[in-house]
């Protein structure tokens, strides 16, 4: 073995693959060829079952409301790529906060603001995302205040807002991977495997993420609802493509670990 080469192995005198972060891109045939035609195929999948998949977040969307209010499910008509279709939704409504809640809910807000000053160094992430979330949830109080009779949704609306936006959000998944994954040297069987799993991993958890939405804006009023949806809306999706993604760039893609290093 080369002496340039030692670091390139461990203790146990294994390769340590190249992270993918550090190589350079060589697109084959291959990785070109699967970066255009999956991602085609995969949107032709999904606009073949999209009947299937309204028809299952209806389902979820009725086990949920069954389970906890025995409550029913709405639908409304949406185009979607020339396909009318019926978009399920919980037939759930929020009331306006009165003035006493939207007071205390800031009071609280602050109060746990200025408490996470208290909490230790070593607790510095939890403290942001405490003060993040209650920045959030305070500015929906101020909101409140300055414009006590007007809000532009109500819960019925937001839900089926977000739900559509989730159809749009499974119709990206495929091309964006097409060109953020697929032009990767892994083997074909893995590209697929990935995007079925992500895709299965968001036609059930995006039903199941807005039925909680709208039973905590139905339980605590539309106070929540700004906070629904800039933190544990869209936010929350991405992070999860972003989780799903990073799993699958840790695979390895070829046995040629050196690859790039200037070894052979």
């Amino acid at each position: 073995m080369k002496q340039k080469f030692v670091r390139y192995f461990n203790s146990q005198g294994k390769v340590i693959p190249m992270h993918h972060a550090f190589k350079t891109i060589s697109l084959s045939s291959v990785s070109r060829m699967s970066a255009v035609v999956l991602p085609v195929f995969f949107l032709a999948v999904l606009w073949l079952f999209m009947p299937y998949i309204f028809e299952l977040w209806g389902n979820i969307f009725s086990f949920w409301m069954d389970h906890i209010y025995g409550g029913q499910v709405g639908y409304i008509t949406q185009t979607v790529l020339g396909q009318d279709l019926s978009l399920p939704y919980p037939m759930l409504s929020a009331e306006n906060p009165t003035k006493y809640a939207v007071w205390m809910n800031l009071v609280l807000c602050m109060v746990v603001f200025l408490v996470s000053f208290l909490l230790p160094k070593r607790a510095m992430p939890i403290t942001y995302l405490f003060r993040t979330l209650m920045l959030i949830q305070a500015s929906a109080s101020v909101q409140r205040l300055l414009s006590p009779g007007f809000f532009p949704y109500t819960l019925e609306l937001y839900v089926q807002n977000m739900m559509m936006t989730c159809v749009y959000t499974l119709m990206v998944l495929p091309p964006l991977l097409g060109l953020v994954y697929f032009i990767f040297d892994f083997p074909i069987s893995r590209k697929i495997i990935l995007t079925c799993f992500m895709l299965a991993y968001y036609i059930v958890f995006l039903p199941c993420q807005y039925m909680l939405h709208a039973f905590i804006i139905h339980e605590f009023t539309l106070l929540f609802m700004p906070l629904m949806y800039i933190f544990f809306g869209m936010l929350l999706d991405v992070l999860g493509f972003v989780c799903i993604y990073s799993f699958g760039m840790s695979w390895h893609s070829k046995p040629e670990a050196l690859q790039g290093r200037g070894a052979n």
